[in-house]
């Protein structure tokens, strides 16, 4: 399934930024993926020579670490935000099976603005925040590399939509 069968573009409307999470902000699973795989590696003579327990060993933190950077993978491809010309469209896969996609008008958008905090202030990373004062709604995406630049990205757009809105209603006008 694409991506244009997921968002159902419109008439006229164009993708102009797909934004996801940076992969510093699962630096911890790549971490500890490397920490298993290497403390095997160095093990792995010592390993092989105990017999059938130590090969489990060997192979299952193989596995382990494996699954560690693919379910990284996994993660940071599963939520992002498509950003066309005339909406926000949250894409938020939760599981095989569960998918969760919400969108919102630039007319509706409110505020938006950046949280950092911990380890996300040090990484250089932000959470964008979308919200809407009308609807109490609120996007968010965590650990966005440029997360200053992201929302100034978004505000731009909506300021743009807002202004040729306002021209449009002017020139109907005469």
């Amino acid at each position: 399934m694409g991506l244009l069968s997921k968002i159902n573009l419109r008439e006229g409307e164009k993708i102009m930024e797909i934004i996801r999470p940076s992969h510093m902000n699962y630096l911890g699973r790549y971490v500890l993926a490397a920490i298993i795989i290497l403390c095997a590696s160095f093990c792995s003579f010592w390993l092989v020579r105990q017999g059938l327990y130590g090969t489990a060993v060997l192979v299952s933190s193989a596995l382990a670490s494996f699954a560690l950077v693919v379910s990284a993978r996994r993660r940071r491809n599963s939520n992002y935000w498509i950003i066309t010309t005339e909406r926000l469209v949250d894409l938020d896969r939760r599981s095989i099976f569960h998918q969760i996609t919400s969108q919102i008008e630039f007319d509706e958008i409110g505020d938006v603005y950046v949280r950092r905090k911990g380890m996300d202030f040090v990484l250089g990373l932000g959470c964008v925040v979308v919200a809407s004062p009308d609807d109490g709604i609120e996007f968010s995406l965590d650990g966005v590399r440029h997360s200053d630049v992201v929302a100034d990205f978004v505000a731009e757009l909506i300021n743009f939509r807002r202004r040729s809105e306002r021209i449009e209603i002017k020139i109907k006008e005469f």
